[in-house]
């Protein structure tokens, strides 16, 4: 699924996983609810905002923490 693909990425690229990440590796178009989705299994998941490369707007990046 999804959600499993999302936390092993997590798990094993430190730099974290934005929403472009997610849409390029998974198709996964709705990366804040998968997010929601594994914070409510109880995975400890940390939440970056980072301004767009052209200036304008602001986009996550999410870091699993602990684990």
């Amino acid at each position: 699924s999804q959600k499993k693909q999302i936390l092993n990425y997590l798990k094993t690229h430190k730099r974290g996983l934005t929403p472009l990440d997610a849409w390029t590796k998974f198709h996964c178009y709705r990366l804040g609810a998968r997010i929601h989705d594994l914070r409510s299994d109880g995975h400890d998941i940390r939440t970056d905002l980072e301004d767009n490369l052209n200036g304008e707007g602001r986009h996550a990046r999410y870091f699993l923490m602990g684990e």
